[in-house]
């Protein structure tokens, strides 16, 4: 009888309600071929000659690696979906630019665009400018500066490839 009611409560776990859709999780790349053209519903992106899609009700998968860069303070390989980054930061190091001594440190962002990063030359410009805009706020909020007087702390954003807004992966690198 308990098999019997942990059965049950097993199914009843795993039920879907009605017009409920199970997640389904976006593959590594080896598996990526299976995923083009898999639903309709999806973004459609251009990449090295191929359509390729990510459905619109899955998550996409996350990879992280930390410390990929040696000869930065700290460094950061990010995939999320399609999108690729790699973000270093640098520092602190003496700021040339604060004469006077300053409570607070100084926080630099920059980010670049990989040239096979399938991002066109003029959204190029564009985003390398706005993206800065988006990330500085809230890196600043998250850096204690006033730990860091007269200094300065350098923040690099290398974007590989680009799917759709790659601003919440810089945050996060």
């Amino acid at each position: 009888m308990a098999t019997a009611r942990a059965h049950r409560t097993l199914k009843e776990l795993t039920e879907l309600h009605a017009g409920a859709r199970p997640l389904e999780f976006v593959r590594r790349k080896r598996d990526r071929a299976d995923e083009v053209g898999s639903s309709q519903t999806g973004k459609n992106l251009k990449k090295g000659g191929a359509a390729q899609s990510i459905p619109s009700n899955t998550l996409r998968a996350v990879h992280i690696s930390l410390g990929e860069v040696a000869q930065a303070a700290g460094s950061a390989y990010i995939e999320v979906g399609y999108a690729k980054l790699l973000c270093t930061v640098h520092g602190p190091r003496p700021d040339a630019r604060a004469a006077h001594f300053s409570d607070q440190g100084r926080l630099v962002c920059q980010v670049k665009f990989a040239a096979f990063s399938g991002v066109s030359e003029d959204e190029v410009e564009k985003l390398s400018r706005e993206l800065p805009m988006v990330i500085h706020p809230a890196l600043e909020a998250a850096v204690q500066l006033s730990r860091f007087p007269k200094s300065l702390l350098e923040v690099h954003v290398l974007v590989l490839e680009e799917d759709g807004d790659v601003s919440s992966t810089a945050i996060t690198g």
